[in-house]
Order: structure tokens, then C-alpha cells, then sequence
């Protein structure tokens, strides 16, 4: 097979240019994403129940979904989160689980429990929900002036949902687009108290009347000859004062039936009441939960989220096409811009990562210039480089592999072994040439091929055993992992059969005759053999006591490495979550808002602010993390050059600290966390305080964040609920109810639609439906001591005040209720600083002191951090089993056990090389700089190997010869090309140390550099002397025996 490119040099050439059009074609249809697509095992129901409190959510809708979700298969957890007008259920699959076959079974047991639902509760909705999926557009749409007109702005959303959302959700890629902002018109029916009283009617029975009256309905079809003609009935309202001429009907009480036929006749004549007689109608803006606002302007925004495995770049570039498109729609005093991109970060990471990709390429094409002093030469390599990367998209592409920062590492990896495994052929065959001057150049370049197959197919295994466990990996780290191990699979398969294909092909072109006359050696070179043979002199002891220390020191400052689980990019946007006590009306939250806006705008970087108080959306999302009307998210935008965002946030920190909100929480959020969300919190650490009373829990809670507030480890602290909000508490007495012949049902619903409304009905009017509410005029229901006046029509015929049938009670309730497996749980959240296991240990002590067996309380320690851990750990026995491997590869190629001992010592040098790089330029230890770490598992090996097998080939040439003599010739020799493949592969990525705060491969490379160059000065000086103690004490057995 080594001979084919030499003896076949066309058709060769053939196959790596079909390579090149495969791998082009490949590019340009892959995905790019900053990081791979995660997708955790998680299926939220949402079930929409208006007027509903957070115990009532938890009774009749939370637990009985809990309980028939809780038997699907391969179910982890299942918690809920019950609050106002709503319940979320969340279930937890193992990894590794079908999502897709899951999300039917969970389907199947909504359906047999919805059926025991409250009958106003929407029908739930299941959804496959991923947390690591955040919008990849944000637009805005405003008017060109300051509009306090709310009216425009129901035009305005109106015009947004017709106009732009349903055709950016045409655009292939985008998988949907939530409307946020504006206001909402809604049909209202004011009733008047006094006179529903007077004409003994109820709230019920104008909304069953409305609903009653507002229909069209399908009689069937009548047949007429050769004709058959479909047969409804039209009732519904074709214009708002159709709504005052309803007839109201009351409903026929007891005190109706006991009259006689003409006395029932004559009332209903005498009678006659129409809906305008007891209400007002009037269209209306509903009453605002929330407000949106771009720079300080009320606006509608639509979030744009992509489908999975769509390319982000793709869907930003046809969204700004269709934008472009719309603009002859749209109002000349209406702008609508794109406030949030997230393709111009993954764009401008990516440029980032190609240029100083470029500038690494031509550093190492210089590097190698100087070394092998020939164009030509050097030029092989070049030419070697992009057949391979392409080589390895191609592969990428039939896997469905993204262009991502993880795989774009295993790229930079397959580039490095394509440098050393084709330094090594081109150095061969130059060893070769200067050997034997006078071989026919074919026959030289097959036999100096050949020489180097071991070396080559060696470093290959190694380095791609190191990552194939990585396939296998489980949790998060397993979905991080797996691409970029698939990637340096591919890239190391590419970069071995460019090795030894493609640069034997290219040797060809070589000008043989030039080099016999050239002079290779390097005046730097000649230190490296007197240095080396001092070394070797040295006592056994003292070698490896240099070791030790180095090794030891870098353990040191492992310890003091701080470690988080992503890299820190500063995307030049922050985001502050506010929330201010539960009782804080929206008023008094966005006046607060208001107040921080302008301040922004005081700061030279900020460039454009996005409000959101309270919750003014519609869509699923906003369900799910929905804001209540005392807590409010503003992202601030910032230009591109100027202060970090944190010296910003700090800043913004100080300056609200000063106005001393009474109750205010500020959260500043610097980067968009992918986890946070998935796990439960963005918080490192998280302690899920479980029980069945929310009293004791509550006091529980308070106790234990008293004890860790004093934890100096701690910082951050939150809870969850964070306080109580008051609520009046409606008791009903259901035997003085039962006594008047109602029930709880009909009192609730009577309150309901007395005080917040209800919605009885849809009025269409051409191609929208408004809600028509039904409701008490404000002067019935705004003053609180007058609720227990509110009335309920009995069916005896008589109005019965609530206050005859209940007791009003103020009270403090939760705002809302979780549940983790079945029982209530209270929520605490810190961050940690320094040891984390210290620190939960310390927890451990602290919540088996405060809580007794008596309380009948259990606790958990989870968070972010923590599963992250217990995720990393799979990662670090996969490299424990993959250094296994590389063992035996090594020991299948030596044909020795204690040989690759020899290899393997270069693996710790290698790793606390990259240590002391982290350490020295403050970087973190985090999944991007340990897998680095990782690569140089497979990189630091390859020199060792070259310098084995060259000692072993020579021994086999020479048995007789001297053993120390052997080796230090052997290591004076192959210094050149492991000095050479080292400086590329330090010096190709060394660019990508200095990518700036957008570039998450920063401390991958700083990790490479570090180790490799380390690595290099260690294998050189250390694997010789491992190499004449194992040989030197093996001979010393064979004596003996």
C-alpha cells in the first residue's frame, strides 16, 4: 500500500482532488454553532388554569398529572411548579433515553388524567422543551416618536402578528416566533351591581347567556334534486352592539318552578332585559401584566427560535432577507431592527478562530521553512494541510457534525498531526537521502515511507484511543465530548492517510540532487548534545527528584486553578434580573425600571436597552419563565470597544445600592448560562429542602439561610420562593352554602368574574378574535373591604352576600408551590467560592445538626455545579480507560510491557506543563482548557514514540553497540524533527492564545502551549534516562538468571 502513491502518482492525485470537492461541498453545508448542540432529557406539561392559586394549580392539576406521568419509562425525577393561573410539570429522563418515543408515552398519560382536570383549565400542552436552546433573534418593532397612545400600540402588535411573525415562521430554519410587548384589545362588559341586584340576575347567567348566544352552529346538510346544501345556523356577533341587545335569561330558580305556568308567564313578559340595560360595552385594552420596551420605547418584540441542528447563520442571513423584503409593508412611523443577534457572536468567535487559524498556518509554514531551508519542501506541507481538513469535513458532514468550538479543537489537533506526520516522512526521507545519496529517488521515498509507517499508525491509534471512550460518555460532558471525539477521530485518520499517501506523492516533485549538496544542520542544535549527556550523567535519584518537584508544583497550583464549567466570554451584553417584594405593584416596578434605563444611557458603552416588566407575552415560553408584576429583566447592549461588561455591571451594581430599594434582589448576569436552566439554576450549588408543610418548611428555611449566611465560602444566597405575598382567603362555610343550594363551584366562579373577569366567549371581527370579559364596573370591586358585600343569586331566588356564607381571612401565601418527587420542596441557592467538596461537606455538617428526625424534612444538595461534576466524572473515567487502551496499543507495538511505561510518563509532564501555563496566565480550568488537556493526552506521546522506536531499530541494527552510547545518538538524531513538529503545533495555535474575550479557545490553547512546550523539553532530557534505567535493569535480570 506504501508503494500506490509512488508507483500510481496520477491516480493518486485523482483521489485526494475528489477529496478536495467532497470536503468543499461538505463546508459549505455544515452548521455553525459557538458550542455543539446539547439536548437535555427533559419534557415540560403546561397547564394554563385562570384564576387559580398556587395550592389549587398544585391539587387539581400538578399532582394528578405527577402521579400519571411519574409511570413512563426511564422517568429520573418529576417536579412541578404550581403558582398563579398556571402548573408546569417537569420530567427528567435518564440520558441516552429516545425523546422522541418518550414525549408519545407522556402524551398518552396526559391524555387519560386531562379529562379529570377543572373544566377552565386549558388542555395541557407537552413539550420537548430544551433549555440549551435560547432564541437566535431578537427584533424590535417601535415607532419613530415617543407614542403614550396605547391604542398604536395594539395597532402595533396586531400589525406584527399579521405581517411580520407568521412569515419570519415560514423561513425554513426557524421553528417558531414569540410576541412580546404591545397591548391587547379585548371586548368588556362592565356590569353594574346595583342593577344585576334589582333585575335578580347573576354574573353566571350573563356569561352563559353570552356564550350561549354567540355561536354558529352546524345543522347538517338538506338534499334538493342534484343539490345538497349545508344548513347552519348564524349567531355570531357581527358588530359590538349586537352585545347590548342580548336578551339576558336568568336561570329558573326554585322559587321560579313553585309558581304557577301564568304567573312565570307574565314575569318574563313584564321583563325584558337586555345586556345594555345592566352593563356598559366598550372595546378595551386589557389590563397590562407587563411592559416591553426598547430603548426607553414601548415595543412589540419577536424572538426568533431556530429548529434543532438548523444552521444559526443560515436563519439570520434569510430573516434579514425577508426583514428587507417586508419593509414595503411596513408603516413609514414604525421601525422595526434587530436588537439581538446571536449569529454576529458566533460569526465574529468563528472569524476569530479561522483568522488566527491562518496566521498559525503560516507561522508554522516559516517554522518549517527555516528547518527544512527549501520551498518545495515546506510547500508539501502546505499544500498537505487543507487536503486534510477538508479530508476530515467531509467525514464531519455524513456524521451531522457542526462547525463548533469543539470540534474546531480536533480540527486544530488533526492540523497539528498532519505537521508532525508529515514533518517526520519529509525528515525520513532527507535522513534517507543523506544515507544513501545514490538510490533512484522512487525507491528512497518508499523505503523512507516505509521506515516511518510505525511511527505514523502508531501516534494515530494513541491519540485517537484517547477520545473513542468519549463516544460512550453519558450526561452532559458525553454530548459536549462527543463531537470533538468524533472530530479528532476523523482529523487524525485524515492526517495519517495524507502522511502516508499524499506527501510520498508529493515528494516526487522534490529536487533531489539540490538537497544532497544542502546543509540541514542548525547552529541552535548544537547545544543540545553536551547539554543531554550531562543529563544522562546525572545520579538516577536526582533525575527523578526533578521530576517529582515539577510534577509536585503543579499539583499545587492545580488547587489554587479556579474552575468553572465553561469558559467566560464577554459577549458585550449583560442582563439584570430585578425582583422587589411580592406585595410591589407593576406601577412601582417599572417606575424602578424607568429609573435604570436612564441611567444606562449615562454610560458611554451601552448602546441599546431591552425592558421586560412583568409578563407581557403569550407564547409557551413566557409560561414557563414567566416574570410577575414585581420582577422585571433588562439586557443592555454593549459597543464593541470600551470597558469589560463586568467593569459595566460593577458599575450599574454600586450606583442601585445607593438608592436603597427597600426588598430589591438585583441579579447581573454577564454571560447567557447554557445550564442554568436545565439544571434548576445558575447557581453552583442548590439545596432542595423537601416536606409536606409549607409552614414548617418556610421557618426551616429561614433557620438554615440564617447558618449559611455566616458560611464565608458562600456568596449569592437566594430562595426560593423568596417571601411570602399577602392574599385575602375566601373560607366557605359549605353548610350555610348548602342551606341557600350553592356550592363552592358557582361562589368561585361568581368571585372570579366579579373581580379579575371572565372570559365568557370570542368575538370575531374579520380575521381576529377579541375576548369578551365580563366583569363588575371598578367602583363594585376595587375597594377591598367591600369584597365580602359581593353577592351570589341563589337558586331560591335571592341574593346572598359572601359575607353570609364565608369568612374573610388576610393571610401570607406562598407566590408559589414546588414539588420535587412528590413532596413540597423549599429551594436554596448559592454560589461557592474555593473547594466545592469542602464546602458541601461543610453543608452536609450543618443540615444534619439543624434538622431532626422529628421534623419529618428530608434535604438534597444538587445544582449546576454538582451535576456538572457527577457529569465530568464520566469524562475522567473515560480518559482513565482510553490511557488504559493506549497501554496496550503501545504494548501491541513494542511488543513489551514495560516499554510503553516509558512513553506513558510523558502524560503527566505533558498535563502539569498545561498547569502551569493556566496558572501563570490566569486562566480557568473549564471543559474548553481541559480538553486541551485532553488533545495533549494524544500529542505529547508522539515524541516519545519516535524516540523509542528509533532506539529500538538501532539496537536491532547494531545489537553489540554501547547502550548509552546507542540512545544519545539516537535522541542528538531525532531532536530536529520533534523540535520541528513541536514548534508548529505550539506556534499554529499560539494565535489563538491572544483571541480576545469572544474567543472560547483561548484557554485550549494556552493548555496546548503550555503542555507541549514542557512536553518537549522533558521528553528529550527524561525519556532517554526512563529509557536506559528499563533497558539497564532488564539486562541486569537476564544476568542474574
Amino acid at each position: 500500500m506504501i508503494n500506490f502513491p509512488v508507483e500510481k502518482p496520477v491516480t493518486t492525485t485523482m483521489i485526494f482532488l475528489a477529496v478536495f470537492l467532497l470536503g468543499m461541498i461538505s463546508w459549505s453545508r455544515l452548521p455553525q454553532e459557538l458550542f455543539p448542540s446539547l439536548e437535555f432529557p427533559q419534557i415540560s406539561i403546561v397547564t394554563r388554569y385562570e384564576g387559580a392559586g398556587p395550592e389549587e394549580a398544585e391539587k387539581l392539576i400538578s399532582k394528578m398529572i405527577e402521579e400519571s406521568v411519574g409511570t413512563v419509562r426511564n422517568v429520573k425525577r418529576v417536579s412541578s411548579i404550581s403558582k398563579e393561573g398556571m402548573s408546569l410539570v417537569i420530567i427528567e429522563f435518564r440520558w441516552g433515553t429516545d425523546m422522541n418515543f418518550a414525549a408519545l408515552e407522556v402524551r398518552e398519560k396526559v391524555d387519560l388524567v386531562k379529562e379529570r382536570l377543572p373544566r377552565d383549565s386549558q388542555e395541557p400542552v407537552v413539550l420537548k422543551f430544551n433549555p440549551f436552546k435560547s432564541e437566535a433573534m431578537v427584533l424590535s418593532a417601535s415607532y419613530n416618536r415617543d407614542e403614550d397612545d396605547p391604542w398604536k400600540l395594539v395597532e402595533l402588535r396586531q400589525f406584527c402578528k399579521k405581517n411580520i411573525k407568521d412569515e419570519l415562521e415560514r423561513i425554513e430554519g426557524v421553528a417558531k416566533v414569540e410576541l412580546r410587548g404591545g397591548e391587547q384589545k379585548e371586548i368588556l362588559v362592565e356590569v353594574d351591581k346595583g342593577r344585576i341586584l334589582a333585575n335578580q340576575l347573576s354574573l353566571l347567567d350573563i356569561i352563559k347567556t353570552l356564550r350561549e348566544t354567540n355561536i354558529t352552529y352546524p345543522a347538517g346538510m338538506v338534499k334538493e334534486e342534484n343539490y345538497e346544501y349545508m344548513v347552519k345556523t348564524v349567531g355570531e356577533f357581527k358588530n359590538i352592539s349586537e352585545i347590548g341587545d342580548v336578551l339576558l335569561i336568568k336561570e329558573e330558580t326554585q322559587a321560579d318552578q313553585q309558581r304557577s305556568e301564568r304567573q312565570r308567564r307574565n314575569a318574563r313578559q313584564g321583563s325584558v332585559i337586555y345586556l345594555r340595560d345592566v352593563a356598559s360595552i366598550s372595546e378595551a385594552i386589557k389590563d397590562p401584566t407587563g411592559y416591553s420596551r426598547f430603548n426607553q420605547r414601548g415595543n412589540v418584540s419577536l424572538s426568533i427560535f431556530p429548529q434543532s441542528g438548523s444552521n444559526l447563520l443560515n436563519v439570520s442571513k434569510l430573516v434579514r432577507k425577508k426583514i428587507k423584503e417586508l419593509e414595503l409593508k411596513i408603516p413609514k412611523d414604525v421601525n422595526v431592527e434587530i436588537i439581538y443577534d446571536q449569529s454576529d457572536f458566533i460569526k465574529a468567535s468563528l472569524q476569530n478562530i479561522y483568522n488566527d487559524a491562518m496566521a498559525g498556518g503560516i507561522i508554522s509554514f516559516i517554522i518549517i521553512l527555516i528547518f527544512l531551508k527549501d520551498i518545495v519542501a515546506s510547500a508539501i506541507i502546505l499544500v498537505a494541510l487543507p487536503i486534510s481538513i477538508l479530508f476530515a469535513l467531509s467525514f464531519m458532514y455524513f456524521a451531522d457534525i457542526s462547525i463548533n468550538t469543539m470540534s474546531l479543537g480536533g480540527l486544530a489537533l488533526g492540523v497539528g498531526m498532519v505537521i508532525d506526520n508529515s514533518n517526520i516522512v519529509l525528515e525520513s526521507i532527507m535522513a534517507y537521502l543523506k544515507q544513501h545519496p545514490d538510490m533512484p529517488k522512487k525507491e528512497l521515498i518508499k523505503e523512507a515511507a516505509k521506515r516511518e509507517v510505525g511511527a505514523v499508525v502508531g501516534g494515530t491509534f494513541t491519540t485517537v484511543a484517547i477520545f473513542l471512550p468519549f463516544i460512550f460518555v453519558s450526561g452532559v460532558a458525553g454530548q459536549l465530548f462527543k463531537q470533538m471525539a468524533l472530530t479528532i477521530t476523523f482529523s487524525m485518520i485524515a492526517s495519517a492517510m495524507v502522511a502516508l499517501f499524499l506527501v510520498p506523492r508529493l515528494a516526487l516533485f522534490m529536487r533531489f540532487e539540490k538537497y544532497k549538496k544542502m546543509d540541514f544542520s542548525m547552529r541552535i542544535l548544537d547545544y543540545i548534545p553536551p547539554k543531554l549527556e550531562k543529563f544522562l550523567s546525572l545520579p538516577r535519584k536526582v533525575t527523578w527528584r526533578y521530576l517529582f518537584i515539577y510534577l509536585f508544583v503543579g499539583l499545587v497550583m492545580l488547587y489554587f486553578i479556579p474552575k468553572e464549567f465553561m469558559p467566560k466570554l464577554d459577549e458585550r451584553r449583560f442582563t439584570l434580573n430585578l425582583t422587589l417584594p411580592p406585595q410591589t405593584t407593576l406601577s412601582v416596578t417599572n417606575n424602578l425600571v424607568r429609573r435604570i434605563e436612564t441611567y444606562l444611557f449615562s454610560v458611554p458603552e451601552v448602546e441599546s436597552v431591552v425592558s421586560n416588566v412583568g409578563s407581557s407575552g403569550e407564547g409557551v415560553g413566557d409560561a414557563i419563565e414567566s416574570l410577575g408584576v414585581n420582577q422585571a429583566r433588562i439586557i443592555a447592549k454593549l459597543a464593541k470597544r470600551g470597558r469589560p461588561s463586568t467593569a459595566v455591571v460593577v458599575e450599574l451594581n454600586d450606583e442601585i445600592k445607593k438608592w436603597q430599594v427597600e426588598g430589591l434582589e438585583a441579579e447581573f448576569v454577564t454571560q447567557q448560562g447554557m445550564f442554568g436552566s436545565a439544571m434548576g439554576s445558575s447557581s453552583g450549588l442548590m439545596i432542595e429542602l423537601k416536606g409536606m408543610n409549607l409552614a414548617a418548611l418556610k421557618k426551616k428555611s429561614d433557620e438554615i439561610k440564617a447558618d449559611l449566611a455566616k458560611m464565608p465560602q458562600l456568596y449569592g444566597l437566594k430562595t426560593i420562593p423568596a417571601d411570602l405575598v399577602p392574599e385575602l382567603k375566601l373560607n366557605i362555610d359549605r353548610e350555610k352554602a348548602s342551606i341557600f343550594g350553592l356550592n363552592v363551584q358557582d361562589i368561585s366562579a361568581t368571585l372570579l368574574a366579579a373581580i379579575k373577569g371572565y372570559e365568557a366567549t370570542k368575538f370575531k371581527l374579520k380575521d381576529e378574535e377579541y375576548p369578551i370579559r365580563v366583569r363588575l364596573r371598578p367602583e363594585d370591586r376595587s375597594d377591598l373591604s367591600r369584597i365580602g358585600e359581593l353577592t351570589v343569586y341563589s337558586p331560591f331566588g335571592r341574593n346572598i352576600q359572601l359575607l353570609q356564607i364565608s369568612e374573610l381571612v388576610f393571610v401570607k401565601t406562598m407566590p408559589e408551590i414546588r414539588r420535587i418527587e412528590g413532596q413540597r420542596t423549599y429551594l436554596m441557592m448559592a454560589n461557592v467560592r474555593g473547594s466545592f467538596d469542602s464546602a458541601v461537606k461543610d453543608i452536609r455538617e450543618l443540615l444534619d445538626d439543624v434538622i431532626a428526625p422529628s421534623d419529618d424534612m428530608a434535604y438534597n444538595i444538587a445544582g449546576e455545579t454538582l451535576a456538572l461534576q457527577e457529569s465530568m466524572s464520566s469524562a475522567v473515567f473515560a480518559v482513565v480507560l482510553a490511557i488504559v487502551i493506549i497501554y496496550m496499543i503501545l504494548a501491541s507495538q513494542f511488543e513489551s510491557l514495560l516499554q510503553p511505561l516509558i512513553i506513558m510518563v510523558t502524560i503527566p509532564m505533558g498535563l502539569t506543563g498545561a498547569v502551569y501555563a493556566l496558572f501563570l496566565s490566569f486562566k480557568t480550568l473549564n471543559s474548553v482548557s481541559m480538553q486541551g488537556m485532553i488533545i495533549l493526552i494524544g500529542l505529547v506521546v508522539n515524541g516519545a514514540i519516535v524516540l523509542v522506536e528509533t532506539y529500538n531499530q538501532m539496537r536491532k541494527a547494531e545489537p553489540h553497540r554501547d547502550l548509552r552510547e546507542l540512545v544519545f545518538e539516537g535522541t542528538v538524531d531525532r531532536v530536529r524533527p520533534i523540535l520541528m513538529t513541536t514548534l508548529t503545533t505550539i506556534l499554529g495555535i499560539f494565535p489563538l492564545v491572544f483571541g480576545g474575550s469572544t474567543n472560547a479557545t483561548s484557554s485550549m490553547a494556552v493548555a496546548i502551549c503550555g503542555g507541549e512546550t514542557l512536553r518537549m523539553a522533558l521528553t528529550i532530557l527524561f525519556v532517554p534516562s526512563a529509557y536506559l534505567f528499563v533497558e539497564e535493569w532488564l539486562e541486569s535480570r537476564r544476568r542474574a538468571k
